[in-house]
């Protein structure tokens, strides 16, 4: 019998909003967590926050678009090893955001267990998840 995948705690930037996602991914059973409740400001830099997430082994949800066009940003991707789920889309309100994380969460927690970090994915308006750079799949690590 498969072993249930384990979801990460999911960390959800300022730019996503307060809460509406958090709840929206609580109600689907998973623990969310937003920067704010977390001890940062809502104006704390992406480099400030992302070695402190990632050291706790959070996924980041976020839909800073800079974070993947950025090289500090993107560095600190890299260094801290982080996981992060970008939404791709534009121009929709709080809670379609909540109801596009929360489609894709059974892609988001599979590509979790099964991906190396650093890894940065984008999800779209319909919760389809996108690896678009690193996250090698671990069975490819442990054969090679």
């Amino acid at each position: 019998m498969p072993r249930p995948r384990e979801a990460p705690v999911f960390f959800i930037d300022h730019c996503l909003g307060t809460e509406k996602v958090a709840q929206r991914l609580r109600q689907a059973g998973v623990d969310a967590r937003v920067l704010v409740d977390e001890g940062f400001s809502a104006d704390s830099e992406d480099v400030d926050w992302l070695p402190v997430v990632a050291a706790k082994g959070w996924a980041i949800l976020t839909k800073d678009k800079r974070i993947r066009r950025r090289a500090i940003e993107r560095e600190a991707i890299n260094e801290s090893r982080a996981g992060a789920f970008i939404f791709a889309g534009s121009g929709l309100g709080g809670d379609a955001l909540a109801e596009a994380f929360a489609r894709a969460l059974p892609q988001m927690i599979r590509i979790w267990n099964s991906r190396s970090r650093p890894f940065i994915a984008t999800v779209s308006a319909r919760g389809t998840v996108t690896v678009i750079e690193g996250g090698a799949r671990l069975a490819a690590i442990k054969r090679g």
